[in-house]
This record gives C-alpha cells, structure tokens and sequence, in this order.
C-alpha cells in the first residue's frame, strides 16, 4: 500500500484454478507469504493453500476443513 495513495491495486496473477473455489486469501503479516483458503465446494473442500504471489499457484493444501483465515497482529494464524 503506498501511503500517497491509500488503496490497493488487484492484479491477476494467472490463470484460473478451475474447481478450487478459493473464498478467502490473507497475508502473513511478517512474512507477506500469501495463503487461500478454499470454501465447500471445490476439488479440496475447507483446504488452506500457500500461493506463490508471482505466479498465483497454488500449493498443495497444508490444513483442510476451515472456514476462513486471519492473521494475529502478532503473526500467529
């Protein structure tokens, strides 16, 4: 975010994951890794993805069956 301009530009970063449903993406606040989290009804229902930010894929899924996600001020998930 640049501070002179107080928004944040969205870019696509590639193709489409087709059948992945991704509902929810935040961004660790010390690492700026960017994660998604898939919604029910997708391939991977309720998976939590790490994205590669320079190329949009997706990692395989690291935790499954949640709702949404939300980085702590303190960095925790």
């Amino acid at each position: 975010m640049n501070s002179a301009t107080p928004y944040f530009e969205v870019k696509l970063l590639s193709q489409l994951h087709l059948g992945q449903d991704i509902e929810a993406l935040d961004i660790h606040p010390d690492t700026n890794q960017l994660f998604a989290a898939a919604g029910d009804d997708g391939k991977y229902p309720g998976h939590l993805y790490k994205v590669n930010a320079i190329t949009g894929g997706l990692y395989p899924p690291t935790f499954d069956e949640i709702n949404g996600l939300s980085f702590k001020s303190d960095g925790s998930l």
